[in-house]
């Protein structure tokens, strides 16, 4: 059996929410919408038979804004707005031209993205660059008491003896890792005689 309250309230809600059904409201702005990108400062409350202007975030974003409207008469409050996406792009300053640094080689470029705190920025994009793989050139290897003439070897001071072209003594090796990619590395160098003077 009912109660007086609830036989109340059945006797004035009903009339009560098709009152509110009637009254017209404002449209629903878009909701489900990167907000970083596009500005809704205009579509917030737009009445029925009304329109707004949706359009990019400046200066983050640059674009041609669209116009959204409330259908005329709108009594529905969930009523979304009829609207289309405008075409908002990254608006970054303008740049130098990208290069490779020394450690890589490759087509570099860069690319206008907007980046989690709403900034516009150029970012490199690596896709079209490798690590270079630097041939360090061989040294001339001068072993420990000679020097390089012009067009021979010759004791350097403090030694003495006639060297053997290009030099005396037993050769030494020098090595660069195959896999080098600094062109600044110095390159391994095991000398392994010399003749130094008594």
């Amino acid at each position: 059996m009912l109660t007086e309250l609830q036989v109340l309230r059945a006797h004035l809600v009903g009339p009560l929410l098709i009152l509110l059904k009637a009254a017209l409201v404002h449209c629903m702005a878009p909701f489900d919408v990167d907000l970083c990108m596009l500005n809704l400062s205009t579509c917030y409350v737009v009445m029925g038979g009304t329109t707004c202007d949706l359009g990019c975030n400046s200066p983050s974003y640059a674009g041609v804004a669209t116009t959204a409207f409330c259908p005329d008469g709108n009594t529905d409050p969930f009523e979304p707005l009829n609207w289309s996406m405008p075409v908002c792009l990254p608006n970054c300053d303008a740049r130098t031209p990208v290069s490779c640094a020394d450690t890589h080689y490759g087509n570099p470029s860069a690319a206008c993205v907007v980046n989690d705190d709403c900034v516009a920025e150029w970012r490199c994009e690596e896709n079209n660059v490798d690590p270079t793989k630097v041939t360090s050139p061989e040294p001339e290897i001068v072993p420990p008491g000679y020097i390089r003439a012009v067009d021979n070897w010759r004791c350097a001071p403090g030694y003495v003896g006639a060297p053997k072209a290009p030099y005396a003594g037993t050769p030494g090796v020098a090595a660069c890792p195959a896999d080098n990619i600094d062109p600044f590395a110095p390159v391994s160098l095991a000398v392994k005689s010399s003749f130094l003077r008594l």
